[in-house]
């Protein structure tokens, strides 16, 4: 619970700060900031169906070239990530 709220909070603060105090010089405006804290959340929350209600409202705030990035490569690597977990966790006996 304590953690979900701690990653909500860095989501939130990453998305209203200026742009400019975020990464003035990244030269890949698709693989944001805004872009790696949507995912580093989902990974941590991926098992949750409400973290896609928590996120919702950030990704409906990202530009074309985050949401392609978030799509074509951030989501696939935590689908990948999520079911290597999946395969080699040892069944609860």
């Amino acid at each position: 619970m304590y953690k979900k709220n701690l990653s909500l909070a860095l989501l939130e603060t990453t998305f209203r700060l200026p742009p400019s105090a975020l990464n003035p010089n990244h030269d890949n405006k698709g693989l944001s900031p805004r872009v790696i804290q949507i995912g580093l959340f989902l990974d941590q929350s991926f098992e949750r169906l409400s973290a896609f209600d928590d996120v919702k409202g950030y990704v409906a705030e990202l530009g074309f070239e985050e949401i392609k990035t978030l799509m074509n490569d951030v989501i696939p690597k935590i689908l990948e990530e999520v079911s290597l977990r999946f395969i080699y966790t040892p069944a609860e006996n």
